[in-house]
C-alpha cells in the first residue's frame, strides 16, 4: 500500500470513531508528553494552547569496521556528543481534538575517527499534525485510546534534509492500574523520507504518582527496522509547580549494533487557555 492510501485509511478511521465520546478533555492540571517517550491518549482541551520543550545531551560509543594498513579487518571506536532542543506545540480545536508542530535543533560531533571528525547542526526536524482522543471511559474499564498522526518536512537544515514528506502514526492507550499508577502503551509505524520501507515502534511505559506534585517513570522502547530491533530504557521525574506549568529531567541508556549511548534530559511544559 502506497504512503498516500495508507494515511487515508488511517485518517478516515479515526474520523469515524469521532462521536464515540464527548467527554471533555481539559484537566485540572496539565497533561504532557514530557517526561519520556511514550505520549497519552489525550488532547490539551478546546481553546489551549501547550508548549513542551527540552534539552537531551547525549555520549556514545561506536564500534564499527574497518581494515589496517594490510588489509586486515579491525574493530574502531569513536565517540559521538549529542544535542537535542525539541519543542512541541499543541493547541486544541475542540475538546477531543487538537493540532500540533513541533521544531527540533540538533547538533553532534563524532570523534577519535582515525585522520577525521564528522559534526552536523541545525534544525533537524519540521512536522505538523493532529491527534484524537477516540475513547475516555471515565470509570476506567476499557483503555484510553488515541491516535496522532504528524508529517515530517523534507525541509530542514542542510545536514538534515530529507528527500520526501515522513508520515508518523501512532496508536495510544493508556491502562489505568490501581494506586493512581498507569500504564501507557504507543505503537508507531514511521517513514524516514529515504525510502518506502516503514520502521515499526513502541512504547511501554509505566507512570506512578510519589506525592501529590511529583511523579515518576520508568519505560521501554525501541523500534524495527528491516528485521532490526533497536531498543532503549529511560526513566525520569515530573514535578507539577502549579496546575499550569511542569518542570522534568530523565536518563537513559541503550546498547545496539555496536553503538552504547547514555543520555540525560531536562525540560518544561506549559499552557494556556483562551476563553
Amino acid at each position: 500500500m502506497k504512503i498516500k492510501q495508507l494515511v487515508l485509511c488511517v485518517g478516515f478511521s479515526v474520523i469515524s470513531f469521532l462521536p464515540l465520546t464527548s467527554q471533555a478533555q481539559y484537566a485540572e492540571t496539565i497533561r504532557t508528553g514530557r517526561p519520556g517517550q511514550a505520549i497519552g491518549p489525550n488532547t490539551t482541551g478546546k481553546k489551549v494552547f501547550q508548549v513542551q520543550s527540552g534539552i537531551n545531551r547525549s555520549n556514545a560509543d561506536i564500534d564499527f569496521l574497518s581494515t589496517d594498513i594490510e588489509g586486515n579487518p579491525v574493530i574502531l571506536k569513536a565517540k559521538n556528543k549529542g544535542f537535542l532542543f525539541n519543542n512541541v506545540l499543541r493547541y486544541g480545536l475542540c475538546e477531543k481534538f487538537e493540532i500540533s508542530a513541533v521544531v527540533d535543533y540538533s547538533a553532534s560531533k563524532i570523534t577519535d575517527i582515525p585522520f577525521s571528525e564528522i559534526s552536523s547542526d541545525g534544525i533537524s526536524s519540521i512536522q505538523f499534525g493532529a491527534r484524537v482522543n477516540l475513547i475516555e471511559d471515565p470509570d476506567g474499564v476499557i483503555p484510553a485510546l488515541g491516535f496522532q498522526a504528524r508529517f515530517e518536512m523534507p525541509f530542514a537544515s542542510e545536514d538534515y534534509e530529507k528527500d520526501k514528506i515522513a508520515p508518523k502514526l501512532v496508536l495510544i492507550a493508556r491502562h489505568d492500574l490501581f494506586a493512581n499508577w498507569s500504564l501507557f502503551t504507543n505503537f508507531k509505524l514511521s517513514w524516514d523520507g529515504f525510502n518506502s520501507d516503514p520502521s515499526f515502534g513502541y512504547v511501554a511505559n509505566i507512570s506512578f504518582p510519589i506525592t501529590d506534585k511529583l511523579g515518576g517513570f520508568v519505560e521501554n522502547y525501541g523500534s524495527v527496522l528491516n528485521g532490526d530491533l533497536t531498543t532503549k530504557f529511560d526513566t525520569g521525574l515530573g514535578y507539577l509547580i502549579n496546575n499550569n506549568l511542569q518542570i522534568d529531567i530523565l536518563g537513559g541508556y541503550g546498547s545496539n549494533n555496536g553503538i552504547e549511548d547514555f543520555f540525560v534530559e531536562a525540560g518544561v511544559s506549559w499552557r494556556m487557555k483562551f476563553d
